[in-house]
């Protein structure tokens, strides 16, 4: 491995400020990082600066997610704890001034902080929650253009309001059985808009954790995705091995990462050990190689 191409900061829901995260990803061995933080892209320019100051390469990136009707077409007998209803879009190395994909990026930070502004005013308003504001919460989250349960609860930490090991405190409070309460902004654009958007961009447009979809990955190159990831924490080995010869064989961008799991997650803290944590993983398997990497920073198999 080279790269970690699916990585999440505290601008969205991952563990690390960018700092730490660019640390992490050198300590791992990375020599390349990309930065996929949901609906937002705040966090890039200090990945970027971070990367330049520990020599990795970095690459742009935002993951997007959209329900599907795709996936209504799952096989048979598949357990409810695999059904899945949304595809999760990873956007590599595109123009971050393209204004129409820039205009939705800032949309979705704007959807996202205002379904979270309902339920933090239902908490407070309930008394489930007390002891601050929503305008706090923007305040220390001020750098940031994503807000959900990640900001809120640096906040209440800040304030000394919640331990910094209490992950329970806002699935009680403010989440949880209570998220069905708030009320969306607008629907998410179908995945062919997204994919659109941001092949217009001049990105490349990869499925992310294709685990239980090879069987939309047609449907999907069709529509124009034209990368997939291969090395993933919830893609099978046989899954794997059946992505790597599909992308292969479509002429596809294989990419890979450690999402939400291993040293870049930021999450070991959540356990006494690191091996204790279910996002342990071992170091240095998820990710794509120099080669994928280049192909993927050159646009080589544009087409």
């Amino acid at each position: 491995m080279y790269a970690n191409l699916h990585t999440h900061s505290n601008h969205s829901d991952g563990g690390y400020t960018p700092k730490q995260l660019v640390e992490a990803a050198k300590r791992e061995g990375y020599g390349a990082l990309a930065l996929t933080d949901h609906d937002t892209v705040s966090g890039c320019a200090d990945v970027r600066a971070e990367c330049e100051k520990n020599g990795l390469e970095f690459m742009l990136g935002v993951e997007l997610n959209t329900p599907s009707k795709l996936l209504e077409n799952q096989p048979k007998g598949m357990p409810d704890s695999h059904v899945i209803s949304q595809f999760h879009i990873v956007a590599l190395n595109f123009d971050p001034e393209n204004a129409p994909l820039k205009e939705y990026i800032r949309s979705l930070g704007e959807r996202k902080t205002e379904m979270t502004r309902q339920l933090v005013e239902n908490a407070l308003k309930c008394g489930r929650l007390r002891g601050i504001e929503w305008e706090e919460i923007l305040e220390h989250n001020k750098d940031k253009t994503w807000i959900s349960g990640s900001q809120v609860k640096a906040a209440l930490v800040a304030k000394g309001i919640v331990e910094p090991n209490d992950f329970k405190f806002l699935t009680q409070t403010v989440f949880g059985q209570y998220a069905k309460d708030a009320v969306e902004l607008f629907p998410y654009k179908p995945e062919h808009e997204i994919i659109k958007l941001i092949r217009d961009a001049g990105g490349i447009a990869v499925i992310a954790h294709p685990h239980m979809q090879l069987f939309c990955l047609d449907a999907l190159v069709e529509m124009g995705i034209n990368g997939v990831e291969v090395h993933h924490p919830e893609v099978t080995e046989a899954e794997m091995q059946a992505v790597y010869k599909y992308a292969i064989d479509k002429n596809l961008y294989i990419s890979g990462g450690s999402d939400h799991y291993g040293l870049c997650s930021g999450y070991y803290e959540r356990a006494p050990r690191p091996e204790d944590s279910r996002f342990y993983r071992e170091p240095f398997i998820y990710g794509t190689s120099k080669q994928y990497f280049d192909e993927i920073k050159n646009k080589k198999l544009d087409r």
